[in-house]
């Protein structure tokens, strides 16, 4: 469930990464398409408005050029009639609202096509020049009419430059939103490549400890069966080599050599022993989960080993800080993984001390198991919980690795202390939610 926790969080940040970064394009894109339509827009206008001005241009060019100076033609007449529907054309586009189109901009177009408008319109009120017919024509109306006709080409010449001005700014406003995307684009590029290699990083980790998990847990699964099918038939010969030996040892006196090769067998006879207990163990594979007293298993296990102590001269301490009274555990396996600590901690430890400590904390019963000996190498701490890895001469490496494999059964951890300068420290955490 922890794995497909992790998955499904991964997954849901990467969705979200990928919605933010495509929020932000289609931003970008949008802003893109804006600048192109008012782009747009503002050629459309400015093509109305040349046209206007070309009109305006053609008609000073036809009054000016009138060869019958007092006269007007029909088709000055009509050029000056249809100014009137051409400001209208150019005010509809002029002024009309567009979503894309800021505020401050349309209120300039306004304010300039309203200075054109109303200043011919005055005058065609004033003139009465939709009434205007070909024919003869005061020279002062006519010096009027080209002033006033100058006056729109320059104002309409001024809304021009404007649009100009405009296409200029929405053109570098597209070049901008392009160079945006195409940042964008590269860095949500990095962006998921970097996810990408992250989550697979994570995945070949999850394979190498699933991998790990799997490798160890064979090898339990072979040492459980290799004791299963071995240790009753090698029990009793061990025993009567035991029992033999010892007789026989009786035999000879304490300085003979005789004696001190007899004692050896006896002495790895015994390790066998201690070996075929330990492979028993690792056989076990159901817990029989108990109500029982953790405080009172520490200090049944402590007075256990009193008598090893004492033989070793060791002084040992426990300190019950767990506010814990009820746990459901497998009481002998806990009693065993605390045996075998606390033998390797013995043994590192003739002559000094071994504090034990528990405390509950964070919904887990902490137990350390601290001794002021030589401590544990780089390589031992890499190896120490391995099968049949061992410092010690006569050990048989398989202490650690079955107290690592009764916690983990118990849904808990054993770690060794790399910081602890003075010894060794072993730290046990088992979880408290199983609690009677």
């Amino acid at each position: 469930m922890k794995i497909i926790r992790q998955i499904a969080l991964y997954f849901a940040a990467s969705v979200m990464l990928v919605a933010v970064c495509a929020g932000i394009m289609f931003n970008r894109i949008h802003a893109l398409n804006v600048a192109h339509q008012r782009m747009a827009q503002e050629w459309k206008e400015m093509r109305i408005l040349g046209r206007f001005l070309d009109d305006v241009e053609n008609l000073i060019g036809l009054i000016s050029a009138d060869e019958n100076q007092s006269r007007l033609s029909d088709i000055t007449v009509a050029g000056l009639k249809n100014l009137v529907p051409a400001l209208e054309d150019l005010r509809e586009e002029s002024v009309r609202p567009e979503s894309f189109e800021e505020q401050s901009h349309m209120m300039v177009e306004r304010k300039d096509f309203i200075s054109i408008q109303q200043q011919f319109m005055s005058f065609v009120s004033e003139t009465q020049l939709m009434q205007l017919k070909s024919g003869p024509i005061a020279v002062e109306a006519r010096s009027d009419i080209l002033k006033e006709l100058e006056l729109l080409k320059k104002s309409a010449g001024d809304l021009q430059d404007f649009y100009i001005d405009q296409v200029e700014a929405a053109s570098a406003y597209a070049q901008r939103a392009r160079q945006q995307i195409f940042y964008q684009i590269i860095i949500v590029l990095v962006v998921f490549l970097l996810l990408l290699a992250f989550v697979t990083s994570w995945f070949i980790q999850l394979v190498k400890k699933s991998t790990e998990s799997m490798i160890k847990h064979e090898q339990g699964m072979t040492i459980g069966l290799l004791a299963q099918s071995l240790a009753h038939e090698i029990r009793n010969p061990l025993g009567i080599i035991c029992v033999s030996a010892s007789a026989i040892c009786e035999k000879f006196s304490k300085e003979s050599e005789e004696r001190e090769l007899i004692g050896g067998i006896v002495t790895e006879a015994k390790r066998i022993g201690s070996l075929l207990e330990q492979l028993l163990v690792l056989s076990r594979s159901q817990k029989e989960l108990v109500s029982c007293d953790p405080t009172q298993i520490i200090k049944d296990v402590v007075g256990l080993m009193a008598p090893l102590c004492e033989k070793k001269k060791v002084q040992m301490s426990f300190r019950d800080q767990a506010d814990v009274k009820e746990v459901l555990w497998d009481k002998n396996q806990i009693k065993q993984m605390l045996i075998n600590i606390l033998l390797n901690s013995i043994d590192a430890a003739t002559g000094g001390t071994i504090e034990i400590v528990s405390i509950s904390k964070g919904g887990w019963y902490h137990l350390t198991v601290a001794d002021n000996g030589s401590g544990f190498t780089p390589h031992a701490r890499e190896h120490a919980f391995e099968p049949f890895f061992s410092t010690k001469n006569a050990g048989t490496g398989l202490g650690l690795f079955v107290a690592k494999n009764i916690v983990e059964s118990h849904r808990g951890r054993l770690t060794i202390d790399p910081h602890f300068s003075s010894g060794a420290r072993l730290e046990v955490f088992l979880p408290l939610t199983e609690t009677a």
